[in-house]
């Protein structure tokens, strides 16, 4: 929105407004109350004294310094999403107890009304942002309405939103909400999906429940969005300057503690827990889509829309989205102008030249790994070899014939050549699938030769095999090619 700034203040005198901001934190501090800010806040260096936290200048303007120009505030419809810091951004209201109507005059809000209000915000072209508290539902318990506040702020928008203040497990709770919407549950690094309006108790006080929201929010990597509400002559002093320096000290602390505590978690606490492997719904979307591509299920030629492979995956659009920017670029994908989604043909150029790759590639993966090649491993690939032989389906002499090839090339430590190779297959791996289910054995006495050169530790010999093997295939896949012209 193009709306002229007001200006409070001459550019010269906000340097004085900044000092004044830094003597008051390290001088008069801040207050609160919460045992586990203090503590973390302890932790990082700022002086404690009872629940008054003092703050060194230093430590103020190195945490100012980190802050970012600007950032993408999301939205589950993407063309809704806005950039914080570049223009103003219209937000929604918050804090009204009452609603009044046409029929029944001032009353106290219900849900009803929350959501007839989020549905009004979703309507009008001036409001960017959704979601927060523009009217208290009181026909809800207290326990559980922020959760249905926020459900049905989910069920009738689609613009970034924003939820409250909160204790912390309620703030996770939304958070977690969200995330789930956004389709992006595990991980939200990167991602700002939501974001919390902050109202410090003007003068220099943070609630309990204001630092839970902080700290929940932080943990998150999700944003605060400051609204210091100091009144003049009444929390604030008479005179505007002294209020502006208040407010900016609002701002100013704020945005520190928030920064500290999220310094403090990243670097003492987050390094104490083991990492879990857990797979995202980005990652899950992304191998279901190249799994589908890879087996042919999504055949070379075939045109899909983002939505269409979001309602088949049963998620949302947007890890949908991420999981194909993946595969586009692993040149497995391409997205047309018309944003509808092309899985990619190879030429025979293209495979001449990847087979001519592969053979260079693949042999010096196993010379470097045969050096390391244990019985254990001779082991494996001689398991793989038997059951190639005995697979019944298309997918398992695949999925087989990958398996016995990729512990061919393991030990090597060359983590790069063997993500090299992977992408190569993945190039090929649509015609491949037609190829083996057109015949019952997969090149088996090449293979054999390969196990034998292995237990050998002869890599002339297994690199022999291999090339005659990567050949056939391609000449296979060549036909196919020529044949669908």
């Amino acid at each position: 929105m193009n709306v002229r700034r007001i200006r409070f203040v001459e550019v010269e005198d906000l340097h004085e407004i900044h000092e004044k901001s830094l003597n008051l934190l390290s001088g008069t501090g801040v207050q609160f109350h919460s045992e586990e800010a203090l503590e973390l806040l302890k932790k990082c260096g700022a002086k404690v004294d009872g629940m008054v936290v003092r703050f060194p200048g230093s430590m103020v303007n190195d945490a100012l310094s980190q802050c970012p120009q600007s950032y993408l505030f999301e939205a589950r419809n993407r063309n809704q999403a806005v950039r914080i810091g570049e223009g103003i951004v219209i937000a929604t209201n918050a804090g009204c107890i009452y609603v009044q109507d046409i029929d029944r005059g001032r009353r106290r809000g219900t849900l009803k009304d929350y959501t007839d209000i989020q549905k009004l915000y979703q309507a009008s072209p001036i409001c960017n942002i959704v979601g927060y508290t523009p009217v208290d539902t009181a026909d809800i318990a207290s326990e559980v309405k922020h959760l249905y506040m926020m459900l049905e702020t989910l069920r009738h928008t689609d613009k970034p939103l924003l939820c409250w203040t909160l204790k912390r497990k309620k703030i996770r709770q939304l958070i977690k909400m969200a995330a789930i919407a956004f389709g992006n549950d595990h991980d939200l690094t990167g991602a700002h999906i939501t974001g919390v309006g902050i109202n410090p108790l003007s003068p220099l006080v943070y609630s309990h429940e204001a630092v839970d929201t902080i700290i929940e929010c932080s943990l998150h990597n999700q944003p605060i969005f400051l609204a210091p509400a100091p009144m003049t002559g009444i929390t604030s002093p008479i005179q505007l300057p002294g209020t502006v320096v208040l407010q900016n000290l609002d701002l100013t602390k704020i945005f520190f503690d928030l920064k500290y505590l999220i310094r403090y978690f990243k670097e003492i606490i987050l390094q104490r827990l083991k990492p879990i492997n857990v797979m995202t719904i980005k990652e899950a979307a992304y191998q279901k889509i190249l799994q589908a591509i890879i087996s042919g299920k999504l055949p070379p030629g075939t045109q899909i829309t983002t939505a269409q492979l979001a309602k088949d995956l049963v998620v949302s659009v947007m890890p949908v989205r991420e999981a194909i920017k993946g595969l586009e670029n692993n040149k497995l994908l391409s997205i047309l102008k018309s944003r509808r989604i092309v899985i990619n043909k190879l030429s025979v150029n293209d495979l001449d030249e990847i087979t001519q790759i592969r053979i260079n590639l693949e042999c010096m993966a196993v010379r470097k790994s045969i050096k390391n090649c244990t019985e254990e491993r001779v082991k494996k690939i001689e398991q793989f070899l038997g059951e190639m032989n005995k697979a019944k389906t298309r997918e398992e002499r695949y999925e087989i014939n990958r398996k016995f090839h990729f512990v061919l090339y393991g030990d090597g430590n060359m983590p790069i050549l063997s993500e090299i190779i992977w992408g190569l297959w993945m190039r090929v791996s649509p015609y491949m699938n037609i190829y083996i289910s057109q015949t019952s054995k997969v090149g088996l006495p090449l293979h054999e030769g390969m196990l034998e050169g292995m237990k050998g530790g002869d890599a002339n010999k297994v690199c022999k095999f291999l090339r005659l093997d990567i050949k056939r295939s391609a000449k296979k896949v060549a036909t196919l090619l020529q044949n669908k012209k």
